[in-house]
C-alpha cells in the first residue's frame, strides 16, 4: 500500500477519498481516530491518510492533481517543500483562478511561518536586549578614555536603538507601546513608562522603561517638543 494524500482535516481527506473514487481507484483511511496521539507521534503522523495499492500509486496522484501527468522529481520537490495537504490546497486554488501571487499568499497563511516566526522574535527579544546591555557596558568603560565611544553613546540613533530593544521585550509579552512620532506622544509614551519603571517590575522590565523613558525624551526634544 502507498500513502497517496493526508490532511489535517477529516474533511479534505474525504474530498480527496471521492476524487479517487470518481477515478475508479479505492481507498484506504487511515489515522480517523488517532488525533488523541498528538504530541505522543509526529503531528503529520497523527493526520487522517489515505492509502492505496501499489499498482494504483500513479493513478491516484494523478486524479488528485486534477488528471495530468506529475513528473517524478517534480512530484518529490513537491512533497518534500508543501506535502500533500499543500498540492490539493494549492491545486484546489488554481482551479478556483488563483494567481501565482495568490497561491503562494494561501500556503504561506496556511503553514503559519509568520506566526512561527512571530513567536521566535518575541521569545528572542529579552536575549537581544541583554546583548545590548552588555555591549553598551563595554563601551562604557571604554568611554572613559575614549572620546569616541562617548560620542557615539550619546548619539541619538544609538539611544533609540536601544530603547527600540526595550520596545521589542515590553511587547513581546504583550504590553502595548505608543508609536506616534509627534512631540505630544513622545512625551506621553515617557510620562507613561516612567510611571511604569517605578511601579513593583521585575529589573529586566525597570530598566525596559528606563530605556523607552530616555529614547521617548530623546526624540521628543528632536522634535521641538518643550515644557
Amino acid at each position: 500500500m502507498k500513502r497517496v494524500f493526508r490532511a489535517a482535516s477529516l474533511i479534505q481527506v474525504a474530498h480527496a477519498r471521492n476524487l479517487l473514487l470518481t477515478a475508479g481507484i479505492q481507498s484506504e483511511l487511515r489515522n480517523q481516530y488517532l488525533a488523541g496521539a498528538l504530541g505522543d507521534l509526529p503531528m503529520l503522523e497523527t493526520w487522517p491518510q489515505l492509502y492505496v495499492d501499489d499498482a494504483d500509486e500513479q493513478a491516484a496522484l494523478r486524479a488528485l492533481a486534477g488528471g495530468r501527468p506529475v513528473d517524478a522529481e517534480l512530484r518529490r520537490r513537491l512533497l518534500d517543500t508543501i506535502d500533500e495537504f499543500g498540492v490539493a490546497q494549492a491545486t484546489a486554488a488554481i482551479r478556483r483562478g488563483a494567481t501565482r501571487a495568490d497561491v503562494i499568499a494561501l500556503l504561506r497563511s496556511l503553514s503559519c511561518i509568520d506566526e512561527v516566526v512571530d513567536k521566535i522574535e518575541a521569545l528572542g527579544a529579552p536575549v537581544r536586549y541583554q546583548r545590548v546591555l552588555h555591549a553598551v557596558a563595554e563601551l562604557e568603560t571604554l568611554a572613559v578614555t575614549d572620546r569616541r565611544a562617548r560620542e557615539f553613546l550619546s548619539r541619538d540613533d544609538t539611544v533609540v536603538a536601544r530603547m527600540m530593544a526595550a520596545v521589542d521585550v515590553v511587547e513581546a509579552v504583550g504590553m502595548d507601546v505608543e508609536r506616534g512620532d509627534t512631540a505630544a506622544a513622545h512625551l506621553r509614551r515617557a510620562v507613561h513608562w516612567q510611571r511604569y519603571r517605578r511601579g513593583p517590575v521585575a529589573a529586566t522590565h525597570r530598566g525596559c522603561g528606563a530605556d523607552i523613558v530616555r529614547g521617548s525624551l530623546r526624540l521628543w526634544a528632536k522634535v521641538g517638543g518643550v515644557v
